[in-house]
């Protein structure tokens, strides 16, 4: 795969695209990339944040049977 970057600067370099919009094109390109790390982070904090929560509820529910298990036996 050859990257943005490179593909604006042969485009230049063969007089395709002047260096202005070559910079420029760049820019956006590095922005838009910018917006997909912030998005697959904001993902990925969401799936942790839901993930956290199941575990807190499951814990819960854990420490609950547990307690009444040790009481049904007497063991609490």
């Amino acid at each position: 795969q050859i990257r943005f970057e490179h593909k604006a600067d042969v485009a230049t370099l063969l007089g395709l695209i002047d260096e202005k919009l070559r910079d420029e094109l760049k820019e956006l390109y590095a922005f838009r990339n910018d917006i997909h790390l912030h998005a697959e982070i904001q993902k990925g904090i969401n799936y942790e944040l839901d993930m956290s929560l199941i575990a807190y509820r499951r814990m819960q529910i854990f420490k609950q049977q547990m307690t009444d298990g040790l009481t049904k036996h007497g063991l609490l």
